[in-house]
């Protein structure tokens, strides 16, 4: 007892050792806590697709991108969550292992998925007038992969989607074929099934769409919206033995692409594999009927009916709550006709519901286009929170695109003492005096903001074009590694770095940047192409052609790919090999 008591006044008398100070206010790292607390309460319910969305819109300016992670991982692995919700966890914890450069996790937690990755394409066909999905094309008369058809951009016969066009599970169709605006493409994948079975289909595309299985309609969808996963969903039966699974799409952009997935019952993907090449295998009848399946934006969407129905007060805010989750969740998912705007309806119901709601005012201004509505939502937001750095600084940005910078400095420079972590805030404010021609000022900010928030990324490349802006291009190369650093799949960061190796003379270091960038979006044919003009214009022929060849690869049917290995080729004296070749038209078709 002596011991203990001497022990104890020991501890009381030791001189104090001082806590390290708490990190600066940061409103997206409150804000990511908040979602966190929620996801855990409602992990079973279809607002966790909601709650995932708004997790989404935090990920660019997110200082830690593992809590993040740690919050996708516990919802993806969660059984009592709702398949789908896993699903929508799970391809954003993907994502989000492709930004911190964990390249092999991304794989394989998209592997997890279900996706089918194995696909013929045809096209395009016309769909001037949005009349494409109606009309009888060739590939729905008959069902011949040798087959010939004349086609908007002429000659349409079927070729192998390239696996490098494949990404995250978006099959990007247009890639194999002839870019034309206004068409129509069609898919075949051919999956052997051990038994037969029950499964559910779920599905998304980049225009209106139709999915047949084994012959029988699965899902219809007139809507013209960009591709995301899981926009509509379907039971469906697929027989023993090898099934088809036919895709017509019809777009009004040069986008073209879909998701299709193929899981069990219980949300587990199935791993189905390809038919061995070789002739068509006969059709097979399709089996019961397929069932349409609601996915969680229908269900979001009864939800906020149902508490639409109760009368009284509290039934008011419940329900605006219920239509700012159905506005994110549509928002992220994009389900219906873009020309609706189903998310800025839900958006501007809720504010109406809730008039002090700051969360709905704020959707519904980041949603809004028209100017005068959005700095409506956005004054009603600062009356409602006046000391919210999220409203502060979402109405500053406003007032200084009118040409109000001085009043945007103001509430910025109240942002940044209320939340001196809110990297946002700083750089608007630094902005706004770039503005007002304090662009020193301005300078000095930026550059305290990077060092203050050394894992902002928002930070950190601002102050990186601020200094390259100045001329002080050691500085700026160096924050702009560290951006590449804290997000790897940083397409435009790292792209800003390479020019300016360049413009130091530094082509090694510039084409390694480059083809680093290529291992997290293989099949961005563009980006090869920038590569391959790259060492072509630096007397490295030998190592271009390889890159021009892979660019043709993704996108065999790409004019412009031809005509730049062509030109290479003519500016390397090789003469006689750029004419053969140099257009889509003059080869074989695959």
């Amino acid at each position: 007892m002596r011991l203990a008591l001497a022990a104890l006044l020991c501890l009381a008398s030791a001189p104090s050792v001082s806590a390290a100070p708490p990190p600066p206010r940061d409103p997206i790292a409150e804000r990511i806590a908040a979602v966190g607390e929620a996801l855990a309460r409602d992990r079973r319910e279809p607002r966790a697709a909601a709650l995932l969305a708004e997790l989404g819109s935090l990920e660019e300016e997110a200082p830690d991108l593992a809590r993040i992670a740690a919050l996708y991982g516990r919802l993806a692995d969660d059984a009592e969550a709702l398949p789908e919700v896993r699903a929508l966890a799970r391809l954003r914890l993907a994502q989000v292992e492709r930004a911190r450069g964990n390249l092999q996790r991304h794989a394989a937690q998209v592997k997890r998925l279900g996706f089918v990755t194995d696909w013929r394409a045809i096209g395009p066909f016309d769909d001037e007038g949005k009349r494409g999905l109606a009309e009888v094309q060739p590939p729905e008369r008959e069902l011949l992969l040798d087959a010939v058809y004349p086609g908007k951009a002429g000659e349409a016969s079927w070729r192998a989607v390239p696996q490098e066009a494949i990404d995250s599970g978006y099959v990007d169709v247009g890639s194999a074929l002839a870019r034309a605006r206004a068409a129509c493409a069609h898919a075949l994948a051919l999956v052997e099934a051990p038994r037969e079975e029950r499964v559910e289909l779920w599905f998304g595309a980049s225009g209106a769409a139709r999915v047949l299985v084994n012959g029988a309609v699965a899902i219809e969808d007139r809507g013209y919206h960009p591709a995301r996963p899981d926009q509509r969903g379907a039971q469906v039966t697929l027989r023993r033995g090898v099934n088809r699974l036919q895709i017509k799409l019809c777009v009004q952009d040069e986008a073209m692409g879909f998701y299709l997935r193929l899981v069990d019952g219980r949300g587990a993907a199935l791993a189905l594999p390809s038919a061995p090449p070789g002739a068509l295998p006969p059709p097979v009848s399709p089996g019961a009927r397929p069932a349409p399946v609601a996915g969680v934006v229908e269900r979001l969407e009864a939800r906020a009916a149902a508490l639409g129905r109760r009368p009284g007060a509290a039934a008011r805010l419940a329900e605006a709550q219920a239509r700012v989750d159905l506005a994110r969740a549509i928002a992220v998912l994009q389900p219906y006709e873009l020309e609706d705007r189903r998310a800025l309806a839900e958006a501007r119901r809720a504010a109406a519901l809730a008039p002090g709601s700051v969360d709905a005012r704020l959707l519904a201004a980041s949603l809004e286009e028209d100017v005068n509505r959005r700095r409506e939502q956005l004054d009603a937001a600062l009356a409602a929170a006046p000391d919210d750095p999220r409203v502060l600084v979402a109405v500053a940005e406003e007032l200084v695109a009118r040409g109000r910078a001085n009043a945007g400095a103001r509430l910025l420079e109240k942002a940044v003492q209320l939340a001196p972590g809110y990297a946002a805030a700083r750089v608007f404010l630094a902005l706004a005096l770039d503005a007002l021609g304090l662009d020193g000022r301005g300078a000095v900010l930026l550059s305290e903001a990077a060092a203050l928030l050394p894992t902002s990324p928002v930070a950190v490349k601002e102050a990186a074009r601020s200094a390259r802006r100045l001329g002080r291009l050691e500085e700026a190369a160096w924050l702009l590694r560290k951006a590449v650093s804290l997000r790897f799949d940083d397409a435009e960061a790292r792209g800003s770095l390479a020019q300016l190796l360049l413009d130091r003379g530094d082509v090694d270091g510039a084409v390694a940047l480059l083809a680093e960038g290529l291992r997290v979006h293989p099949g961005d044919a563009d980006a090869v192409l920038r590569l391959a003009d790259l060492l072509a214009a630096n007397g490295r022929a030998a190592e271009a052609e390889p890159r021009y060849e892979e660019a043709l690869r993704i996108a065999p049917a790409s004019a412009e790919a031809w005509e730049r290995r062509g030109r290479a080729r003519l500016r390397a004296g090789r003469e006689a090999e750029a004419p053969p070749r140099s257009s889509p038209r003059r080869r074989e078709r695959s």
